[in-house]
């Protein structure tokens, strides 16, 4: 879990448009503000590729790069919350939201 003071690790996500996103890519930024949410409808989701496409195209979602597939792993390092539940017998988890 990351705590104030400490450096961020470099975050890296795959883009429902292609491509992937990283923390580090560009030196001009001096600001990044990053939203978790629990399914497409954020900036960074625990939901498959082709639900986060969907939600993209079916927006007209062009000039924000929309993420998909965080693992669970990566909710861990970012130290954010997570709500656990079952479907089909099948474990399934979402981030509550987080900035």
């Amino acid at each position: 879990m990351l705590k104030s003071g400490q450096k961020v690790p470099e975050l890296q996500f795959s883009l429902a448009t292609g491509g992937a996103w990283a923390s580090r890519g560009d030196s001009s930024v001096r600001f990044l503000l990053i939203s978790f949410y629990r399914e497409v409808l954020c900036v960074v989701s625990v939901d498959p590729k082709d639900i986060a496409q969907a939600w993209v195209e079916g927006n007209r979602i062009d000039k924000i790069p929309i993420s998909y597939g965080l693992a669970q792993e990566q909710i861990e390092i970012f130290g954010l919350f997570a709500s656990f539940f079952s479907r089909n017998r099948k474990e399934m988890y979402f981030t509550e939201p987080a900035l």
